[in-house]
């Protein structure tokens, strides 16, 4: 597994320790989706190197599962003490408290930074792209303003350039923050 940046950032995740007394879950789920929602989470869990299980809910599972979940959505992750915890976010920091990833200082504030213009970047592609779960509907419309906020969507992601540090292979000096990641 190759992380983000040098080696000083590789060298970092030997020395990670828990931030904030926090603990890693136990066991997180979400659907067998590569989406910015789950991803950030799966990636931070691998890069603990803590041990987890993690459960890939099938969409035929879901039915049955979705009355059990904290908040009738997922994703969720069971923590050490059985209590479980909701929402994606909430999730990530946890992770990243844990190993040692929120980061500090100025470090802490670009990581925030950056986990909050990623939300609003997914939240305006997702405002106009297709998923599995709207294809069926994605009808003429749709398409329309797909073509109309296309642009918009390509210069938000313009504004994290200038938030690079100037090597521009990374946003802090720590190199790995949730936010980051």
């Amino acid at each position: 597994f190759q992380f983000c940046c040098s080696t000083p950032c590789q060298q970092q995740i030997f020395a990670m320790a828990s931030q904030l007394g926090v603990q890693c879950p136990k066991k997180f789920l979400y659907f067998g989706l590569k989406t910015p929602i789950a991803l950030a989470c799966q990636c931070l869990l691998e890069i603990s190197g803590q041990p987890y299980e993690g459960k890939s809910v099938a969409m035929e599972e879901w039915e049955e599962l979705k009355p059990k979940t904290p908040t009738g959505v997922l994703p969720y992750a069971e923590m050490p003490d059985g209590t479980v915890l909701a929402e994606s976010g909430a999730i990530g920091r946890t992770i990243a408290a844990s190993a040692g990833l929120l980061g500090e200082g100025k470090d802490f504030m670009v990581s925030e930074q950056l986990a909050g213009m990623t939300s609003d970047l997914s939240k305006k592609i997702f405002e106009i792209c297709p998923t599995m779960f709207t294809v069926e509907s994605f009808d003429d419309p749709k398409k329309a303003a797909y073509a109309d906020k296309r642009a918009g969507v390509l210069a938000f992601i313009e504004k994290f350039k200038p938030m690079l540090l100037p090597a521009g292979d990374r946003f802090t000096e720590s190199c790995l923050t949730y936010g980051e990641v």
